[in-house]
């Protein structure tokens, strides 16, 4: 029976917490008309940042330990292909959002599992990967706005949806959660490292020691969870 990694769970859970909370903001502002400046300003900015830099963390962390990536990477994207129909019927569409990226990045790493099995680990490989995908996300993290670091991207890299996927949206492209391939698969690289540098540290053990059992709950229903908090936040505002 593998270890059961509690304060894992418990991360994943306050991550939910906080990403279910940032949508009850979004509904009171987009849907319901109310006025919050501190939600459009550089602190909401910071905050949805935040939380969505913990997901991806996390689940590039999660994959290192996983064992079936390719069945979790195609569920997750059937389930943002839920999210995504719901989204058009709401009126608020979510194109390539965080399901998504997770799908695809999951099955990224899955294939990436692959090839490791045919390296022999070095001790170093884990702490350049994990400095590489910083560097490579900080260089990349203006591409949605045609940015690479310092230089303007020209126009016709943002063609069309496809492009839109990896990381370069065409003007006319709109969605209420867009998570590109490009620089979130650098974030998604760098937990996966991290789980690498923790393991060969032999500091893994103290994600067995503590618990917070309410938010371990959520962490383990996290997808469930992010599944069905929509519907359930519109049908309470809707009766409020």
């Amino acid at each position: 029976m593998k270890q059961r990694y509690y304060l894992l769970d418990a991360f994943r859970g306050l991550s939910i917490l906080a990403m279910v909370w940032y949508h009850t903001m979004w509904d009171l502002v987009y849907v319901c008309g109310l006025q919050m400046p501190w939600f459009e300003s550089d602190t909401g900015f910071v905050i949805q940042r935040t939380i969505r830099w913990c997901f991806v963390l996390l689940g590039g962390f999660c994959v290192s330990m996983g064992s079936r990536p390719v069945k979790r990477g195609v569920l997750l994207l059937v389930c943002s292909c839920v999210v995504t129909a719901a989204s058009f019927v709401a009126g608020s569409p979510i194109v390539f959002g965080v399901l998504t990226f997770l799908g695809l990045a999951t099955l990224l790493a899955a294939f990436w599992k692959w090839l490791w099995r045919n390296v022999t680990p070095k001790a170093w490989m884990p702490w350049v990967g994990a400095f590489a995908c910083l560097l490579l996300f900080l260089l990349t993290v203006d591409l949605e706005i045609g940015k690479l670091w310092k230089w303007t991207l020209p126009r016709s890299l943002y063609a069309n949806d496809f492009t839109a996927l990896l990381g370069f949206p065409p003007l006319h492209f709109d969605s209420s959660d867009y998570v590109p391939l490009i620089p979130w698969i650098f974030a998604y690289g760098l937990g996966y490292f991290l789980y690498g540098i923790l393991k060969s540290r032999q500091w893994l053990g103290i994600f067995c020691k503590f618990r917070i059992a309410p938010l371990e709950f959520l962490g383990r229903h996290s997808l469930l969870i992010y599944l069905v908090h929509q519907p359930l936040l519109f049908g309470i505002l809707y009766l409020l």
